[in-house]
């Protein structure tokens, strides 16, 4: 047993010359009978083609064919279902039959472009903080403007004022 196991690792790379060598080698070791077990086998079993015919024709008798009830829609027929609906031809839920692998991927794009415009829709918070935004700022601006009117303005009419009473003032003052 050692002997063919150390014989079997020596015999290297499988190629065309190793298979002629195998074959010598056995024809050598096993006589005249080897010559029988390397020819080719005759071809009596093998059934002739009007045979094969008649076997099938037969047999084709008793078979009904079998309906795999394909899923059948166009794009605009799927771009009218809602999306649920959709979702569960997919998973196999609303039909009984197979679905071509074309179908599943006019089924998948089409909900996949409608999460994707769902998706990009605003929020429903953005009108309502872009107005409350434009009237912040409206009535920052009014603020601001009409801090510079009155420090600008009345102060140069109440400085007047205050000058001509300070003077008065002054002139009816005690000197010091």
């Amino acid at each position: 047993m050692q002997n063919n196991e150390d014989a079997i690792k020596k015999l290297g790379q499988l190629n065309l010359e190793m298979i002629k060598r195998l074959e010598a080698q056995a024809k050598h070791n096993k006589g005249p009978q080897a010559d029988v077990y390397w020819q080719p086998q005759p071809e009596v079993l093998k059934p002739h083609p009007h045979q094969i015919k008649d076997e099938y024709a037969e047999l084709s008798k008793g078979l009904k064919p079998i309906d795999f009830n394909f899923l059948e829609l166009k794009l605009n027929q799927i771009k009218e279902l809602p999306t649920d609906e959709l979702l569960k031809l997919l998973s196999g839920e609303s039909h009984g039959g197979l679905i071509r692998e074309s179908t599943i991927q006019l089924i998948s794009n089409e909900i996949l472009s409608r999460q994707i415009k769902e998706a990009s829709k605003p929020h429903w918070t953005i009108t309502p903080t872009f107005i409350f935004v434009c009237l912040s700022t409206l009535f920052t601006a009014v603020s601001i403007a009409l801090t510079i009117y009155f420090s600008v303005f009345y102060k140069a009419e109440n400085n007047n004022k205050h000058a001509e009473h300070s003077y008065a003032v002054e002139k009816n003052s005690s000197p010091k």
